[in-house]
């Protein structure tokens, strides 16, 4: 995913999680040659595209 300058107001979004688990997500997230927030928008537009479909 290409990282682009959003022309809106973000909002922010907190998860609790371990430290482990952040660890672990942010060496993924280095793996895969992504950051944690690209990810994380990532699967909530997958989730809110989904969750459209369905309700349409």
């Amino acid at each position: 995913m290409s990282r682009q300058k959003l022309n809106r107001v973000h909002a922010r979004v907190e998860v609790p999680m371990s430290p482990d688990d952040k660890q672990a997500f942010e060496k993924w997230c280095r793996v895969n040659g992504m950051t944690m927030a690209e990810v994380i928008r990532s699967e909530i537009s997958h989730l809110v595209r989904e969750g459209y479909s369905l309700t349409s």
